[in-house]
């Protein structure tokens, strides 16, 4: 299976020009790099995480969505 042609791979450093200092781009040891995608749950970002050094998505989920079985199947797909 091919990637499209402007992907990484989930383990490549991020290119300087996606790089922001601002504070309010960051969550703990993630940089948020862009948005890809957004629907009727919330928005998903792609992040990229220092301390692991690979990249993330970040979900943020919309509090009317959010209940305890929202929060156990994130959590699932987190471990993955």
């Amino acid at each position: 299976m091919s990637r499209p042609a402007n992907s990484r791979p989930t383990n490549s450093r991020p290119a300087n020009n996606q790089s922001s200092n601002n504070p309010a781009d960051r969550v703990g040891s993630i940089r948020v790099l862009r948005p890809l995608g957004q629907g009727g749950m919330g928005e998903v970002h792609l992040g990229w995480d220092e301390r692991l050094e690979r990249n993330v998505a970040l979900k943020a989920v919309r509090r009317d969505r959010i209940d305890s079985e929202t929060r156990a199947r994130l959590l699932r797909e987190a471990r993955i």
